[in-house]
């Protein structure tokens, strides 16, 4: 799945019931991860545990996968 967002976007804090990887392709951004913030910027990845709390807010354009 590729998810792009717009600088300025924001996704409230979440869960997901299954569990995921995010590795960023472009752009830069906060992810918050079960209180820990990541910063997001080019060859970040992610490990993201099913239920566990997260939140996202781009700062450029953003791709992620």
């Amino acid at each position: 799945m590729l998810i792009c967002l717009h600088a300025g976007i924001q996704i409230p804090e979440h869960t997901s019931s299954y569990s995921g990887f995010i590795t960023v392709i472009q752009g830069r951004g906060i992810f918050w991860l079960a209180g820990q913030e990541v910063v997001l910027e080019p060859g970040v990845f992610i490990e993201l545990p099913a239920n566990t709390l997260h939140s996202l807010s781009a700062t450029e354009d953003l791709a992620m996968r």
